[in-house]
């Protein structure tokens, strides 16, 4: 989006880091209110718009990040000036804040909420496109917009640091995925990258993704050991629908495991999402999307792209 933009490199870099701290000040909300299923009161609502400025707060403590709390602060603002924390309007809200607040809204409706489901990314870009130039800048819904339905995969780089870095699900920050994982000893993102590379040289491959639904669930409320387990089953579970199809299993990021075979496994009469359907039918709850081709960047795009589109029951209470 940044380059979409014209937007120079250290503005760049304020985006992206505020887009990792944006919602630092939520530690300051009680966990009964960010996870209320239905709508909230006023008292409650007031307590929610004071987190862009406990966020503020804290990450301006540290000098170097002052533009980055400033982004933070005001990523809630709407052009119409009914935004939050001040009711800034226009062209009043800092560049980088607007940026932010298209992301933060198009990443909030593609992930499921304690009060709905996800949505398809095409109904997220709708409804964005229907608040632009009113709660949205307009040129930013048009670059996120592009960029989404652009078939373009990121750079590695970017990749890399945009997995391990946001999606992983209430898991602590510090756990670096691009080596072997050291929980399930799995390779993590980044070999994943470099094997699909190597089996896309040599002709066609197969990516799936499986991601753990309720993982963040489990976490925060049963504590992060069950949820180690959780991952543990899940790796296990996956490594062994991937053994029957000749594939290998990657720790991809924070709550996502990767099946990648050479090939395209139906052609032997193996289909890898039945496989996995069938590991997983006991449980844990998981998405698993299936992508083949012969550019290993644009299948695990393609794959991760799909995670919205089809979830896998796990075991009823």
């Amino acid at each position: 989006m940044s380059r979409r933009l014209g937007i120079d490199e250290r503005e760049s870099e304020v985006i992206a880091t505020a887009t990792l701290l944006r919602d630092v000040g939520h530690i300051a909300i009680p966990a009964r209110i960010l996870h209320t299923p239905g709508p909230l009161s006023a008292d409650e609502r007031t307590l929610v718009e004071l987190h862009p400025r406990v966020g503020a707060k804290l990450i301006g403590e540290l000098p170097a990040l002052h533009d980055v709390a400033t982004a933070v602060l005001y990523h809630h603002e709407r052009i119409n000036g009914t935004g939050y924390p001040t009711g800034l309007g226009g062209d009043s809200i800092p560049y980088p804040a607007r940026v932010l607040a298209v992301v933060d809204a198009y990443a909030a409706m593609i992930h499921d909420r304690p009060h709905r489901s996800a949505r398809l990314p095409e109904e997220a870009l709708a409804e964005l496109g229907g608040e632009a130039g009113a709660h949205f800048d307009a040129d930013v819904v048009r670059a996120l917009g592009e960029e989404v339905m652009s078939s373009t995969a990121p750079p590695a780089v970017v990749a890399d640091a945009v997995a391990s870095a946001m999606d992983t699900a209430g898991l602590p920050p510090l756990r670096e995925l691009t080596g072997t994982d050291p929980l399930t000893l799995l390779p993590g993102h980044r070999a994943l990258h470099e094997a699909a590379t190597q089996l896309a040289e040599a002709g066609e491959l197969t990516v799936a993704i499986v991601q753990l639904e309720d993982l963040g669930d489990v976490n925060r409320n049963q504590g992060y050991a069950d949820g180690d387990h959780t991952l543990l089953v899940a790796a296990r579970t996956t490594q062994l629908a991937a053994a029957r199809v000749g594939g290998s299993v990657y720790r991809e990021s924070g709550r996502r495991f990767a099946v990648l075979a050479a090939g395209d496994p139906s052609a032997r009469g193996r289909d890898l999402a039945a496989e996995l359907h069938t590991e997983f039918a006991l449980g844990p709850s998981v998405r698993v999307t299936v992508a083949t081709g012969d550019d290993g960047e644009a299948v695990i795009a393609r794959a991760r792209a799909a995670l919205s589109a089809a979830k896998l029951p796990g075991p009823r209470p």
